[in-house]
């Protein structure tokens, strides 16, 4: 039996997911900058490049979890109905928010 998701409780998600992803890109990015920044020959790339490449997927992996959450938020306001995800929907959500885990 599938348990019905309070409205409140997908609003508390959805906002420390949010707020999570933002504090985390704003980490990895700061992380970035730092180790661009000591990067400057080709020894220097051919030893931090696969870092460098690995942040940028971490970057690349939160953006588009923080456009799924936009996605989700604006199609609730435009249908104007109970503020509940489609079962597909919720399913999609938990599997990225375990694949941002494994980062």
């Amino acid at each position: 039996m599938t348990e019905k998701i309070r409205q409140e409780d997908l609003v508390e998600l959805y906002d420390d997911l949010t707020r999570q992803l933002q504090e985390d890109r704003e980490k990895v990015t700061k992380l970035y900058d730092d180790l661009k920044l000591l990067v400057s020959t080709k020894e220097e790339y051919a030893v931090n490049g696969l870092v460098l490449s690995k942040i940028m997927e971490i970057q690349i992996k939160q953006t588009a979890q923080l456009i799924e959450l936009a996605r989700i938020n604006q199609s609730k306001d435009k249908d104007k109905q109970e503020d509940t995800l489609s079962p597909e929907d919720k399913e999609k959500l938990f599997e990225d928010i375990k694949d941002l885990k494994k980062i």
